[in-house]
């Protein structure tokens, strides 16, 4: 045999192969697809009756369960509006308690930060000692007058809670020729000793008027106020410290009184202090 007749033969035999090998392939697909086939027929006769069968439901909900189904709803309705309306009711009932308790915080807020309305306290009094020394006593019994000392502060206090302003003191004397009154007043505005340590002296005062004398000869009255002190705060006393009263009378029977009022800006009419000094002779 010759080597190109061999080749022909091997060519010959391989393209059968071939052939062969394809037309196994397409009989493999074609039943593939008739078994696809097949089973999409299944399928589809499946859903035919499964349509009739929701077709034949569908029927029956509409003319059998339609009425029951339309009352249902009407009934769900109604229920539905009924909860809507209660909503809408309980809306306007949460609101107002809120509006209510905005307004009792806005309340109760303005009454923890409303300051009380201050109070205004002023009282005045006196206190004091008798001088009468057996000297006296024997110029007592010698001569039938008698010099009788009582050294004393006349003290105002503040016992509000708001300050105090412009304070005045008027000490008066009844009868006014009985007696008269010593002690750190000032005849000036320039203060007794402006040379003295501003921290060791006491309040220094000064009288009110410039015809402080004849208020004193014809009323008997000691009209004075502080150097320094223009304000008592709160809680807080003014003193007219370490004045003497010095009484010169006849022994027969006389009263003399030594009466205070403490005045200020708030009390324009004067405060009456709280005791007197009162001498029987």
């Amino acid at each position: 045999m010759s080597r190109g007749k061999f080749d022909d033969d091997f060519q010959n035999k391989d393209s059968k192969l071939q052939l062969q090998q394809k037309i196994i392939h397409y009989r493999s697909e074609v039943i593939t697809f008739q078994n696809k086939l097949k089973k999409t027929v299944q399928e589809l006769e499946k859903e035919k009756i499964r349509n009739q069968y929701l077709q034949e439901k569908l029927f029956e909900a509409q003319n059998t369960n339609l009425e029951s189904y339309e009352k249902e709803i009407s009934s769900l309705q109604i229920k539905l509006l009924a909860s809507e309306v209660a909503l809408e009711e309980e809306k306007k009932r949460v609101k107002l308690i809120q509006e209510k308790l905005i307004q009792s915080t806005q309340i109760e807020k303005q009454v923890i930060e409303a300051k009380p309305e201050p109070l205004l306290g002023l009282q005045s009094y006196f206190n004091y000692s008798f001088l009468y020394t057996p000297e006296e006593e024997r110029i007592e019994e010698e001569t039938g007058y008698h010099d009788i000392s009582i050294i004393g502060d006349c003290l105002i206090e503040n016992y509000g809670t708001a300050d105090l302003h412009q304070p005045i003191i008027c000490i008066r004397i009844t009868p006014h020729t009985a007696g008269h009154i010593s002690g750190k007043i000032a005849t000036n505005r320039l203060g007794l000793n402006d040379e003295a340590d501003d921290n060791s002296r006491q309040e220094e005062w000064h009288f009110v008027h410039d015809d402080w004398k004849e208020r004193i000869k014809k009323n008997g009255e000691y009209w004075i106020k502080p150097q320094k002190t223009s304000i008592i705060q709160p809680k807080s006393k003014l003193t007219f410290s370490n004045f003497e009263l010095t009484l010169r009378s006849p022994l027969e029977h006389q009263s003399i009184i030594l009466e205070a009022f403490a005045y200020c800006k708030e009390f324009p009419n004067g405060i009456p202090s709280l005791n007197k000094i009162i001498i029987n002779l």
